[in-house]
């Protein structure tokens, strides 16, 4: 019960409810337990050592960390949250040996409580997030990380709050062992939710984990490979440089306004907890809005924008007023925008790889920004103010070129990886794209001898399109060695399509009078491309042969040469013979001429009963200009055969002036029909205004069907509702695979190829990849796209039926005016027989009336159902 009222309360998935609850708790100790301790160990360390060492500690910090990730690296193959939670018993530790030192006045433990501070802070983010982003995918963290966020700054805004409310009675030193005490909480925690569920925590997988070096190898050999990866490093690399000058500025000023170390700790806290709390307000109610609205990209260029902003206001006035809105926007723009949507940007790298990323971007890369800071402070710390504030912006404003830059990777990233994932593995072919043309001659010859005729079947057809001297020698060596009748077929016919086949005809010429007719007929289809008058005699003999392929092809020939009368009575012959291949040779034949004269018998073997005598003759009239072939390819959008429909297709988007024609056909025709001529005009990029206004109606149809859903199940449930229920899914799903592949050729995008190739992945994580992918995309229409991804998500069928009330603007119905509507319409023929056998099983009073109208449909099924429905047992 109370994890249905958060999923409703959260507008997120039921499956949300278990993993937002650990993770938000555990964020809220986290960041309460470095809130508490950095208010405390900053205003230490400043106050002991003054605020010009802050960039020695840098250094210092950077190096630390850069120790912690090796070491991290190194235990990859621990659980996650057994390394945090003996990191925070470690840290704790610590803490407590720390304050003994300080109660004896060894201030020597202020530095080393300032580091320890920072490697907390480390430890949790990374560590953290990464245990987010194993536990959910892209999706899932979209919806739910806001919260996730949320919970860790309300823990915040609670430490802030103890800080300033303790140190008036205890002091700093008092107060380090309760931050002690925080570490050790947040270990009791972790092996609560540990004994709960494994599945939140991952273990690596030991079969293939690699070892460290390698494992450093491989990723640095990624790091080359991946765009992606090396812009978001750059860009890593400069917020740890810019945040870090921020840092600077801010603490010299306050520095300078409370000379008092407890009341500058008071003020630690106290800015954490107004810095808290306002980030809790816009994570709420501004971050998922603005989050949606512009994209994962364009939300992490918030960040630098204001960056470069607050800096150049201290340039104006250098002081504690602009100091601190600079600092307190940073904070708050980077705990809610860039930590909602900075985990996400890890999404689209390669699995193996995305740990060791985000293990290097906060343990190399962020301390390598952080000693790069504190380097340049050193150097420029005895320069004035303003020295150091031009400096800063001028790392700011490279971090908002190389923003844009990562805004363009993300999707691209995506894209590779999910083209990964939908093509095999293309690096045998890249290798043999490296072999010389003799090492690819001589790889073929020994193919063409193959025992499989398929193999030998591709070597011959890669020599052919070679056009090659070389190629043809081979093939001719070949014919030479006698193969078989098949493959020796094969060979003439590959012979015949070589452009310079002058030596090929010397040579086919001797297989004119080959004992097998299959070797004749197909001897004497290599002179189709020859226009050599001497051809005529030659050919003209193969007119008697004994079999009908022969005479058809060498007609064929001679149909150039004027043989019009030879022409039209052998293929009158040919199209009304009684064997299904003679038919199919005939329009396979026809197809070589690609003339108006073939028509007539191509149009009488489109009405063939066989199926590869009709493909044979859509093909044919594909490459015909005439209106008669137009007309009889749309025609034939209505046959039954699926693969009959596919040529048709695939003929008229081929085709050229026919645009007006399948237009013109679309006003007039069903619903069916009209799928399919959609699919042409958007495969053509043709007729978009028409093509949008289908998809719009076929979203509102799928919109609809759902509202009738959720009515029919709040019905009295019996066999007939349930097959009605179940239908309506199914005709949704067809529907909405159907407005993808669409979307997919109006658009002309490879991604969004791409997309509709992976939505049937069973992956949860590979899905949610997808939909991320399709999220980020900007097509025709973005309304028309979000409304897509809706029905791709798992949202409740209540949800969606309430915006297709409110967003859509479709009505309520009853169970009845369903019924009424599917009977109304006649191209929903199944839709009608489902409503009617409803009818009949509820004894609708209504129903005798229905009955008796729809006796005289012209479908059976109709009757028949009709007809039982009237028996007087129904009634």
């Amino acid at each position: 019960m109370f994890s249905k009222h958060i999923t409703r309360l959260l507008k997120i998935y039921p499956n949300d409810t278990t993993n937002l609850i650990n993770l938000a708790l555990l964020n809220m100790l986290l960041v309460s337990v470095h809130s508490f301790g950095t208010s405390i160990v900053t205003s230490l360390f400043i106050k002991r050592y003054g605020v010009d060492n802050l960039p020695k500690m840098y250094l210092v910090s950077a190096l630390a960390i850069v120790i912690c990730t090796l070491l991290v690296l190194r235990l990859s193959s621990i659980k996650r949250n057994t390394l945090l939670s003996a990191s925070c018993m470690i840290f704790g530790v610590l803490v407590i040996a720390a304050r003994i030192l300080l109660h004896f006045d060894i201030t020597v433990a202020c530095p080393v409580l300032y580091v320890l501070g920072d490697l907390a802070a480390w430890t949790f983010y990374t560590q953290f997030w990464a245990l987010a982003v194993e536990t959910c995918d892209v999706r899932e963290g979209k919806r739910i990380f806001t919260y996730v966020v949320c919970a860790g700054l309300m823990g915040g805004v609670m430490a802030g709050a103890g800080v300033s409310l303790l140190i008036r009675s205890f002091g700093n030193n008092d107060l380090l062992t309760l931050w002690a005490v925080l570490f050790f909480a947040v270990v009791l925690y972790l092996r609560m939710i540990a004994s709960q569920s494994s599945s939140s925590c991952k273990e690596a997988d030991k079969e293939t984990e690699l070892p460290f070096l390698g494992q450093l190898k491989d990723t640095a050999f990624y790091f080359t490979k991946s765009s992606h990866v090396r812009i978001l490093m750059v860009c890593v690399l400069l917020a740890a440089i810019s945040a870090n000058f921020v840092d600077f500025i801010f603490n010299k000023i306050m520095d300078n306004a409370f000379p008092d170390e407890n009341k500058l700790t008071a003020f630690y806290g106290t800015y954490s907890l107004f810095y808290y709390s306002g980030t809790l307000i816009v994570q709420l109610f501004i971050t998922n809005r603005v989050v949606k609205f512009l994209g994962t990209g364009s939300s992490l260029l918030l960040l630098p924008a204001w960056v470069s902003f607050g800096l150049g206001s201290l340039i104006a006035s250098f002081g504690y007023f602009t100091g601190v809105c600079t600092k307190f926007f940073k904070d708050v723009i980077s705990s809610s925008f860039s930590e909602t949507t900075f985990p996400l940007l890890f999404s689209p790298l390669k699995d193996n790889f995305r740990n060791s990323i985000m293990a290097i971007s906060e343990g190399l890369v962020t301390p390598l920004g952080t000693a790069f800071a504190g380097g340049i402070l050193i150097l420029i710390s005895n320069r004035s103010n303003y020295t150091i504030v031009l400096t800063s912006m001028a790392f700011a404003f490279a971090w908002i070129y190389f923003g844009f830059l990562l805004k363009n990777s993300y999707q691209s990233a995506f894209i590779s990886n999910l083209a990964a994932k939908s093509l095999p593995d293309i690096s045998a072919i890249e290798d043999s794209g490296n072999m010389s043309e003799e090492q690819a001659l001589l790889l073929l010859s020994h193919a063409l001898k193959s025992d499989d005729d398929n193999v030998s079947y591709f070597a011959m057809r890669t020599l052919a399109q070679s056009q090659e001297t070389s190629a043809t020698d081979i093939l001719l060596h070949y014919l030479a060695d006698k193969p078989s009748n098949a493959r020796k077929a094969n060979l003439l016919y590959f012979l015949g399509r070589m452009q310079k086949n002058d030596k090929c005809l010397t040579v086919t010429e001797h297989f004119l009078n080959d004992p097998a007719p299959l070797v004749r007929a197909k001897a004497v289809g290599t002179f189709l491309s020859v226009n050599n008058t001497h051809v005529r005699d030659i050919i003209l003999p193969c007119l008697d042969d004994m079999d009908l392929r022969v005479r058809i092809n060498a007609v064929m020939v001679l149909w150039k040469f004027g043989a019009r009368k030879e022409f039209v009575e052998i293929l009158s012959s040919a199209v009304q013979d009684p064997s299904e291949d003679i038919r199919s040779w005939t329009g396979f034949a026809l197809r070589q001429i690609n003339s108006t004269d073939s028509m007539p018998f191509l149009l009488a073997l489109s009405h063939d009963c066989h199926l590869k005598v009709k493909i044979e003759a859509i093909k044919g009239l594909g490459q015909l200009d005439c209106k008669e072939a137009n007309a009889r390819l749309i025609e034939m959008l209505h046959d039954e055969n699926r693969e009959i429909r596919h040529y048709a297709c695939k003929s008229l988007i081929k085709k050229e002036g026919v645009s007006n024609l399948i237009i013109d056909k679309y006003e007039t025709s069903g619903h069916k029909i009209r799928e399919q001529l959609i699919h042409i005009l958007a495969a053509r990029k043709e007729g978009k205004d028409i093509v949008f206004r289908y998809l719009e109606d076929e979203l509102a149809s799928i919109y609809k069907r759902i509202v009738w859903t959720k009515t029919l199940r709040l019905e009295k449930q019996n066999t007939a509702i349930e097959l009605f229920i179940a239908t309506l899914i199914n005709r949704n799903r067809r529907s909405l695979d159907n407005i993808l592949r669409v979307s997919s050729s109006i658009e002309g995008s490879t991604a969004f190829g791409l997309i509709v190739k992976r939505l049937k992945d069973k992956d949860s994580r590979s899905f949610a990849e997808v939909l991320e992918l399709l999220d980020t995309m900007t097509l025709h229409k973005k309304s028309f796209l979000k409304s897509i991804i809706s029905l791709l998500e798992e949202i409740p069928e209540n949800e969606l039926a309430e915006y297709a009330h409110k967003d859509l603007g479709i009505k309520e119905y009853s169970a009845l005016d369903i019924y009424r509507e599917c009977l109304q319409d006649p191209s929903e023929e199944w839709f009608k027989g489902c409503a009617l056998y409803i009818l009949s099983m509820t004894r609708s009073k209504h129903g005798e009336a229905i009955f008796k109208k729809h006796l005289l449909s012209p479908s059976l099924f109709i009757q028949q159902l009709c007809q039982e429905a009237l028996q007087p047992e129904a009634l």
